[in-house]
């Protein structure tokens, strides 16, 4: 490839040395020809002095000419040294997706599906189309029919749609500020690009992406103003197969039935489409990053919760349940030092975790929620055989439940920064707890999950999902375990808490140069459950501040009254139907698939 280019402020390395004879020979070269001339034609001593005179003027001139030219040389390979320095790609980071195009390695433009509404990604050509462009394409798609760019595309300043280089994305801010044909559409693509860049970890963004964040922050700000009022893009009509009932309810007949009986794997379907941060179905501590992938620990954490949370809500039991529950889970290793407080006091029960069983049993309470004590619960949880190292893999669960009700100024704020502060102590003391392997890693939305569905963007009371405060959401690349919550670091007088080794370290920040042996690492499609270790985009910090789920209804405090048993295999789980408000937000069941499954037989009987 050759060396890539250099940005004409930088400093350059001095010319190589030559002999003393080639630098006379470019110092003759590169003195100028009136100097030159005058030295070859010297007027005679006794010449009259209007020729000396003439011959002032005439070098004077000539001089100021040959300035001019060299200033003008100059400012042109300036010129040209920037140009050819704003029209690299830059080095592709080895966790953002690639694609093979013309034979060249380019920055994938679908960008894990993170596409907002109105956008149209051409996989085939990495081009990204909107307005009519994306709705007239879209129709070709349903027809079955072939699309190509349009045209009059390599004329723009945006050939791929999104911008490629640091040129494309100056002319296309050039051509919104000077209302150029198609500005709308750049406006459109311009404000989607910032969003997706801002929302992904600076590690993990080419040169261009840093370039729109930095600059439409700053000198660019009067473009960046424009993004919030602008108006809903054209609706880009789904296919028949994405729609399930009736066309005019809230959600546009669009998203998925809520699961019956369903696999663990149905379930990451479910909450990828309908529990977003921000949205108004969304219970706490559900765990989701800006391309829509589902953090597997929350969610055993939810369905863990769901499961054994109390059969009738009477008096609030079972928001109530579902505080204390995710206290524990954010406690590092309290729920083994609590359950041995509890068996060597005087006069008290003593409480053994049973053996593992194939039936979860919701806990029964007939007294007033606020009579129900962190031992309760504790107690429920040991006679379903619940263990420590299961607990531990509901970590990130307790604390992004504890995290939104501190950040959305909950009513019960005083009981959450109890538990925040009892967590920091036994996170000096013990750190982050490790999870089950097979609650570990992301699960990955695949082709068929269509992430554009306009239930996420209109027909919801809450503001428009992608615009909540960035800490709302996992950006891409972060880690779901993390230690501290939003803006609340740990408190004065605790040692600095250490990090566990299921917390990865920051990744080196080596870019790849974009050659043709170079593919993406981070998989847009592919196996729905991975590892965290499998997962290059893992790495990184531990998250400081996400899921506050501002806006967000929690699932706990609305429960209906059937109760139902079902087998399936290693475990029954007896949970209760929980009716949200919204189209698709019924919870009858939970079952869980052979990847918990399996996991629960790594796991002694008896108790940890």
């Amino acid at each position: 490839m050759g060396a890539p280019p250099v940005h004409p402020d930088e400093p350059r390395q001095p010319p190589s040395s030559h002999d003393s004879s080639d630098e006379s020979d470019s110092d003759e070269e590169d003195e100028p020809r009136h100097i030159k001339w005058d030295q070859d034609n010297p007027l005679p001593k006794n010449a009259p002095a209007y020729k000396h005179k003439e011959r002032e003027i005439f070098l004077k001139a000539e001089q100021q000419k040959f300035d001019t030219s060299m200033q003008n040389r100059a400012l042109d390979n300036y010129n040209n040294a920037l140009a050819c320095w704003e029209s690299q790609p830059g080095r592709l980071p080895p966790s953002l997706p690639s694609v093979m195009v013309a034979g060249n390695l380019e920055r994938d433009n679908g960008f894990w599906g993170m596409l907002g509404p109105g956008l149209l990604y051409v996989c085939k050509y990495n081009v990204v189309l909107a307005h009519s462009e994306a709705v007239g394409a879209a129709h070709a798609l349903e027809g079955g029919k072939a699309i190509h760019p349009p045209s009059s595309l390599e004329l723009q300043p945006n050939p791929r749609g999104f911008p490629m280089n640091i040129r494309e994305i100056t002319r296309m801010v050039r051509d919104i500020c000077t209302r150029q044909p198609r500005w709308w559409n750049l406006l459109y693509l311009l404000a989607d690009f910032h969003r997706i860049a801002s929302n992904v970890r600076l590690e993990y963004c080419d040169l261009t992406m840093q370039t729109a964040v930095i600059r439409l922050d700053d000198e660019w700000a009067d473009i960046r103003a424009q993004f919030d009022s602008m108006d809903p893009p054209d609706f880009i009509p789904l296919p028949q197969s994405c729609l399930t009932s009736n066309p005019h309810n809230a959600n546009h007949s669009t998203g998925l039935v809520c699961p019956i009986n369903g696999t663990i794997d149905q379930w990451y379907h479910y909450i990828a489409h309908h529990m977003h941060p921000g949205g108004r179905s969304t219970p706490s501590g559900i765990g989701m990053d800006t391309s829509f992938q589902v953090s597997i620990p929350h969610t055993w954490g939810y369905l863990l919760s769901m499961a054994l949370s109390l059969e009738n809500d009477h008096h609030g039991t079972c928001s109530t349940y579902s505080q204390i529950f995710a206290g524990i889970m954010a406690h590092p290793r309290w729920y083994s030092l609590r359950m041995d407080e509890i068996n060597l006091s005087k006069g008290g029960s003593t409480i053994r975790i049973a053996e593992s069983s194939n039936v979860l049993e919701r806990m029964e309470w007939d007294a007033q929620g606020r009579d129900l004590s962190e031992d309760d619960v504790i107690k429920h949880l040991a006679v379903n055989g619940i263990t420590q190292a299961m607990i531990d893999s509901a970590y990130p669960y307790g604390v992004t439940f504890i995290d939104r009700g501190l950040s959305t100024d909950s009513s019960h704020a005083d009981f959450y920064l109890d538990i925040n502060q009892h967590h920091h102590v036994l996170l000096d003391t013990y750190s982050i707890p490790p999870m089950i392997d097979a609650h570990q890693g992301w699960w990955y939305p695949d082709a068929h999950d269509d992430f554009e569905a306009p239930e996420r963007w209109v027909g919801e009371s809450s503001s428009t999902s992608l615009d909540c405060p960035v800490f709302d959401w996992f950006h891409v690349g972060e880690h779901y375990a993390y230690e501290w919550l939003a803006e609340r670091p740990p408190p004065i007088g605790l040692a600095s808490c250490v990090l566990s080794p299921q917390s990865l370290p920051l990744s080196v920040d080596e870019d790849v140069v974009m050659d043709l042996n170079m593919n993406g690492t981070l998989p847009i499609t592919g196996p729905n459950l991975t590892l965290t270790g499998n997962v290059p985009c893992q790495d990184g910090t531990i998250a400081m501040a996400i899921a506050q789920m501002g806006g967000s209804i929690d699932a706990s405090a609305q429960v209906a009254t059937t109760h139902e048993d079902f087998d399936v295999g290693h475990l029954t789980l007896s949970v209760t139907d929980n009716t949200m408000q919204d189209d698709h937000s019924t919870f009858p069941t939970t079952r869980l698939d052979d990847v918990v499954k399996d996991s629960l037989t790594e796991i002694p009987k008896g108790g940890v």
